[in-house]
């Protein structure tokens, strides 16, 4: 199935906000900033190939965000892969920079906040891979962020050559080709980008970054139940051991840590007058505390006094 949508065919006025709305829907969800207003030219063409969703952007010059406010708010969990066809952009994505002209691709996670600088117009065809796929060429994909390839040869030119024609030819595919079209284009961009860090060797992740970015995981999921140290571990293919060690810095256990973001996140709900709707009660079960009794005894640990005291102490009832 195919996905087109074009500026062409919106209102002037309209156009800048029906192109965030469809890049969020097509992508990520995002943030956009620097359209030329009525005059704003977008285009994009999205086909799947397997469970990779490959998509052709043609688009004028504007700013790209994914902030931390719309990864809470999203499902998705891909990484994406920005081959450059035509024009130049700028990734940025933790403290790292992917300059990229023509041939060229670089990779970046969807979990992490990313910055995309398009400063005119462009052409690039922008691959989303699922975070269980990559795992199975790389333990750590969260270390090739921002990781610039240039395309103008060798295994990285195949690659890109094969990434269009996936693109032009999928709708020829039938479920048992598309299958191996995308483990064919997996196996090629993982030997391409081996190939780029032999030349230029990638940095490791360190320690700093490793643990932003399981504060960022920490962060989506505080409301889940069974976040545990021992998921965390698992999903940054760490053990538990190393993930203490990234917090001893912090003076704090990962499990401290999500309860103490827990108590905080309960503590702002308590004081927003948009919550005064909801009991106490309410506001433990919504943070995962299942036990309201010994939320109440750590969160006046934590602050100084119980939470329906703390509530009443800024004006609020209930």
């Amino acid at each position: 199935m195919e996905h087109y949508y074009t500026t062409k065919e919106i209102l002037k006025d309209s156009r800048a906000d029906m192109w965030r709305a469809f890049i969020s829907e097509t992508f990520v969800e995002l943030d956009c900033n620097g359209m030329s207003g009525k005059n704003f030219f977008g285009e994009v063409r999205a086909r799947n190939v397997d469970d990779l969703g490959f998509t052709l952007i043609t688009t004028d010059a504007y700013d790209v965000f994914r902030t931390q406010a719309r990864i809470a708010d999203s499902a998705r969990d891909d990484f994406l892969v920005s081959i450059q066809t035509k024009g130049s952009s700028i990734t940025r994505q933790l403290g790292r920079e992917a300059v990229l002209g023509p041939g060229d691709f670089t990779i970046y996670d969807s979990a992490v906040p990313y910055h995309l600088h398009f400063a005119n117009r462009l052409s690039q065809i922008v691959i989303q891979i699922p975070r269980k796929q990559l795992k199975k060429h790389f333990s750590v994909p969260e270390s090739l962020a921002a990781l610039t390839v240039k395309g103008g040869s060798g295994i990285a030119q195949i690659m890109t050559n094969f990434a269009k024609s996936a693109f032009n030819q999928s709708p020829a595919l039938d479920t048992r080709a598309q299958k191996q079209v995308a483990q064919i284009f997996l196996e090629l961009l993982a030997t391409s980008i081996r190939d780029a860090a032999g030349v230029q060797p990638r940095q490791p992740m360190n320690r700093a970054t490793q643990l932003v970015r399981i504060k960022h995981f920490i962060a989506n999921r505080l409301k889940d139940p069974s976040l545990s140290p021992k998921l965390i571990a698992t999903a940054h293919s760490i053990t538990v051991r190393y993930l203490q060690i990234l917090f001893e810095d912090e003076g704090v256990s990962p499990a401290k840590y999500i309860w103490e973001q827990r108590l905080n996140k309960a503590r702002l709900d308590l004081i927003n007058p948009r919550m005064q709707h909801k009991s106490v009660s309410q506001i433990c079960f919504t943070w995962a505390f299942n036990d309201t009794a010994h939320f109440s005894r750590s969160f006046k640990s934590e602050f100084g006094m119980p939470p329906r005291m703390f509530r009443q102490s800024v004006g609020l009832n209930q």
